[in-house]
């Protein structure tokens, strides 16, 4: 009787093994898998991550690109502007003392002297004129700057 009691004993045992080797083989199947599937991961996210950093380059190079040509062009612009203004002053200089205030005295004082203040009033709202046109290119340009940090 004793021996079928350690038989019995030895064949739970073996049993038992059996189901412990069988339960580490799938854990360590498991463990394997999860290990794969891992470094897929994080060979997709070095892919992706690398995919970006290459993206962020090119966006950081062609804006470095826009922004240098968009200060070109505004210093052109500026050098027209302040050439057109003093072209223009010396335009209205020449109209004031040339063609109204140095005319023959044919024309009556009263006359020469409205001509002249006409002149002067008109020669201030051209001027009033360019300060708002410059003044709106500023707030634009504030408000683009503005917007194209908010992006």
């Amino acid at each position: 009787a004793k021996g079928r009691v350690l038989m019995k004993l030895i064949e739970c045992n073996n049993a038992y093994k059996e189901r412990a080797c069988a339960t580490r083989e799938a854990a360590m199947a498991r463990i394997e898998k999860l290990w794969k599937d891992i470094e897929q991961v994080n060979s997709e996210c070095e892919h992706d991550l690398a995919t970006i950093d290459e993206n962020i380059e090119a966006s950081m190079r062609e804006n470095d690109a826009i922004t240098e040509q968009y200060m070109e062009w505004r210093e052109q612009s500026n050098q027209r502007l302040e050439a057109n203004e003093a072209e223009q002053q010396k335009c209205w200089e020449r109209l004031f003392t040339v063609e109204v205030c140095q005319q023959p005295l044919t024309i009556r004082n009263t006359e020469q002297k409205d001509l002249c203040r006409l002149g002067q009033e008109r020669k201030m709202e051209v001027r009033r004129r360019v300060e708002k046109i410059v003044e709106e290119s500023k707030r634009k340009l504030s408000l683009q700057k503005l917007l194209s940090r908010g992006e």
